[in-house]
């Protein structure tokens, strides 16, 4: 949403310690995944103890990254760096606040590895805005479905050979849905740590924030939350089985 003119002006004018106290930040967040589950629950701590809130803005992937980008909001959850390059207006939180273990998948029996190489002449659902997998595979390749749910669909129903997704929520899919027939590629086709980004006008806030995330990465308080989080939607997934 818009700024106002007065509090976009306490923003710009704001270095001292305790000026961002009582602040809330609106954060593009995409549907809820296991992979946002991870980032939101690290950053809500680190924005925690900054005495910051951070209230979330469930938006379509491409769609947070533009209202972001465009100042609109004050921030994007996560992208992977590549992309935040392309948005001069947004300041990278040199922490990593997730991690994205993307993996392929198929029907019937699945080798050890697969490249990229070998899926660029083939067709690959994905969830429609995950830039890093269309960074991944040519455009042609690619068959863009409106969520991570339906790129499996699309494999388990032949429209496609293959799917890409997060392995931690595609795991947690074909679980909760009891899918049998569908099998994961033990190689992930990528790895990459995703940063979360802020507005231009909050760079007195970045190294503040990056100390905060440093401080948790080095007591091991990050990992936990993964792990927290990672169990959450397994457990959750194995309870909605049919």
């Amino acid at each position: 949403m818009p700024l106002s003119p007065s509090r976009l002006l306490l923003l710009l004018s704001c270095f001292a310690p305790t000026c961002w106290a009582g602040t809330t930040l609106d954060v593009g967040v995409p549907e809820p995944n296991t992979l946002a589950s991870m980032a939101q629950a690290v950053l809500q701590r680190a924005y925690s103890k900054l005495d910051i809130e951070m209230r979330p803005q469930v938006l379509p992937l491409r769609r947070a990254l533009l209202m972001a980008e465009a100042g609109e909001l004050d921030g994007d959850l996560m992208r992977n760096a590549a992309v935040l390059k392309d948005s001069p207006n947004l300041l990278t939180v040199q922490v990593p606040v997730a991690v994205a273990v993307y993996s392929v998948y198929r029907r019937g029996d699945c080798p050890q590895r697969i490249s990229a190489a070998e899926l660029a002449d083939k067709r690959v659902a994905y969830f429609r805005g995950i830039r890093a997998i269309e960074m991944l595979l040519p455009a042609q390749a690619l068959l863009a479905a409106s969520n991570s749910w339906d790129a499996l669909r699309h494999v388990q129903q032949g429209i496609t050979e293959y799917a890409i997704g997060m392995q931690n929520e595609s795991d947690a899919l074909l679980a909760s849905h009891g899918v049998k027939n569908v099998c994961r590629i033990a190689e992930p086709i990528s790895i990459t740590p995703l940063f979360h980004a802020l507005h231009k006008r909050h760079a007195a806030l970045v190294p503040r924030l990056e100390a905060v995330l440093r401080e948790m990465d080095k007591q091991g308080e990050i990992a936990r939350i993964w792990a927290t989080e990672e169990k959450r939607a397994f457990d959750g997934a194995q309870r909605e089985v049919p």
